[in-house]
């Protein structure tokens, strides 16, 4: 809750902003991994002012003061709260909070924000050698290679743009082994759609010969931001 002072320095702050033709100031936190809470008096002295022309505004130490004891008191300890329940499982690789004064309501909110990176759940495709001669070629090939190799798999990973399947197999025999062109082509023909493209996928390959079959199991990568407002008052 907002103290009976701090409402007269946010009331002074508004009406020196809209001296200046500003209607909305803001703070602007930046957190990698983890947020860092610790900010001095000197923080809340400059902001960025919402305007026409979108000026920063230089604001007097003791309104300053008075903002820090704000934080200090009502979102400091919330904060990182907020950040360890937002959904999800998925490393956050940075966010921030913003602490906005909006003079056309004389409101003061605090949101937080997160970046994510995570991974999809795992899909599973299946093709069989019957009629497809593509992976008939490609399981002869396999076959000339060891007589006693009956599953080889390939890994492939994708994103930004760019990607690739590994030139080396592994197979039943614990042996790493060049996979034939053959084996590799068709592989690429039945990777997901947009694999290599922005957030990308990863995944597998097996050709399993006695079967006559290829599967393909891959996770598509996910990319995506949480927000959440935790403090709105009017002052």
């Amino acid at each position: 809750m907002i103290t009976p002072e701090e409402k007269k320095a946010f009331k002074y702050l508004k009406k020196y902003s809209l001296s200046l033709g500003i209607d909305e100031v803001e703070f602007s936190f930046e957190y990698e991994y983890n947020p860092d809470t610790d900010v001095d008096v000197d923080f809340f002295t400059s902001t960025n002012g919402r305007s026409y022309y979108s000026e920063n505004i230089e604001v007097p130490q003791a309104i300053a003061v008075k903002i820090l004891e704000f934080y200090n008191r009502e979102l400091k300890d919330k904060i990182e709260d907020v950040w360890n329940n937002f959904p999800g499982d998925d490393e956050f690789s940075q966010g921030g909070m913003y602490l906005k004064f909006n003079f056309g309501i004389s409101e003061v909110s605090a949101t937080l924000w997160a970046d994510f990176y995570g991974e999809g759940d795992e899909e599973v495709e299946e093709w069989e050698v019957d009629l497809d001669m593509r992976l008939a070629e490609c399981i002869d090939d396999l076959k000339s290679m060891d007589e006693e190799i009956t599953e080889a798999t390939l890994d492939f990973s994708g994103g930004g743009d760019s990607g690739y399947i590994q030139d080396d197999m592994t197979t039943n025999l614990l042996s790493t082994d060049s996979a034939p062109e053959s084996c590799k082509d068709y592989m690429y023909d039945k990777l997901p759609g947009g694999w290599e493209i922005n957030e990308g996928s990863q995944g597998k390959g097996v050709f399993d010969i006695n079967k006559g079959t290829f599967t393909l199991y891959y996770t598509e990568n996910i990319e995506g931001q949480h927000v959440t407002t935790f403090f709105e008052e009017n002052f």
